[in-house]
């Protein structure tokens, strides 16, 4: 049986378990804060309104979040599922890196694992033990992991709503935000902590706010979930933030550089949100003046690479007769709907860099933005161990 997001005690958890899609998965991921040995490259903090500052000093967070790609959260404790009077217990572990980026452990140990992934609002599966995952109706998951984004990043992202109904000497507030779901609304505590958070059917009431590692930023221990479906309380005895993974972590193992690449060279309309990806992949391209002299190309983008223009052609697309290419090798990937220069650009990856243990192996390609395409940003990076 699959399991639900929200009824999990109906799947039985006395049968015989195995964590070895768990295993694989935490030897593919890369999960890094800022506690390791390596000094990593300082990042740059932008301004905010200063009817934030109030709540960020509550949090013990600065005003604004920093530009580095160290901005996604791992929580670990347990979730308590409610029937009745009945209550079930299960370990959990979440892993956060977006409004729609989300991947959730339930199970007892040895005996029965449930893993949840979002990858995209549209994008979700459920694999039980190690069966083969399974797609996933994403809705329900899409509700909880926008709440949980707003939780642990608040004030951030509020500056508006803060603007326009905050008092100066008054932190206890009900604030409101449109999201793509609808709105979302939060409400404050004298100390200007977020006390519950509500979207569409669902609501999460949050107590017992204590620091995170490394950052010492107050995220709240205690979740405590109404949905249609029942009641859910968790709480989180390690948490840790300033954490950065790859967006491929958060789709199952099987197909994940196919999807991956997928949408990150053939099509930039659409995204979730920032993918950051270490890829080995080859490239073909020709130069400008090579494409001026035949009318018809395979289909590609214009990137930019010292300094000249150059027609990557998309991946898949069988090899051209005369085109240059790359040998297969290894790339940091990103994707962005930030608006961000090259230079900015080549700061974000260098703190990537320093925390993958990585080294720039040459210069950055960053996809050309003509004026009538979409504003979304893509770099590649070659690099080595």
């Amino acid at each position: 049986m699959v399991a639900t997001w929200a009824r999990m005690p109906k799947v039985g958890f006395l049968g015989c378990a195995s964590v070895r899609c768990w295993i694989a998965t935490v030897i593919g991921l890369l999960l890094l804060t800022s506690c390791q040995k390596h000094t990593p490259a300082k990042a740059p903090v932008v301004a905010a309104s200063p009817s934030v500052q109030p709540f960020a000093k509550a949090r013990h967070m600065p005003v604004s979040p920093p530009r580095t790609p160290r901005q996604h959260f791992r929580l670990v404790g347990e979730a308590s599922f409610f029937q009745g009077e009945q209550e079930i217990v299960l370990q959990a572990e979440l892993w956060l890196a977006g409004p729609s980026r989300m991947r959730m452990r339930l199970g007892i140990p040895q005996q029965n694992v449930h893993l949840f992934w979002l990858f995209h609002p549209e994008q979700a599966w459920v694999q039980n033990n190690s069966s083969p995952a399974e797609s996933y109706p994403s809705l329900d998951l899409w509700v909880d992991t926008l709440l949980r984004w707003h939780a642990l990043r608040f004030p951030w992202g509020w500056e508006k709503a803060l603007a326009s109904s905050v008092k100066p000497s008054q932190l206890a507030g009900d604030y409101q935000l449109e999201t793509p779901l609808g709105l979302l609304l939060l409400s404050t505590n004298h100390e200007g902590l977020p006390t519950e958070l509500a979207l569409r059917e669902t609501t999460v009431k949050l107590q017992d706010w204590q620091p995170a590692t490394p950052s010492g930023a107050l995220v709240p221990v205690q979740w405590d979930w109404t949905t249609p479906q029942g009641r859910r309380l968790e709480k989180y005895r390690n948490r840790s933030d300033q954490v950065l993974f790859l967006s491929s972590v958060f789709q199952p193992e099987v197909g994940n550089s196919k999807i991956f690449v997928a949408k990150f060279l053939p099509d930039q309309t659409e995204s979730s949100g920032d993918n950051l990806e270490v890829l080995e992949l080859p490239l073909q391209y020709i130069k400008e003046k090579e494409w001026q002299q035949q009318e018809q190309w395979a289909p590609g983008n214009w990137w930019l690479h010292e300094g000249q223009r150059l027609y990557v052609f998309n991946i898949g697309v069988p090899t051209q007769a005369k085109a240059h290419q790359t040998s297969a090798r290894k790339w940091l990937s990103w994707s962005t709907n930030q608006d961000t220069s090259t230079k900015e650009a080549l700061s974000y990856l260098q703190i990537a860099l320093d925390s993958l243990q990585l080294k720039a192996d040459g210069s950055l390609w960053s996809l050309e933005i003509p004026d009538s395409a979409h504003k979304r940003r893509a770099f590649l990076l070659p690099v080595t161990k």
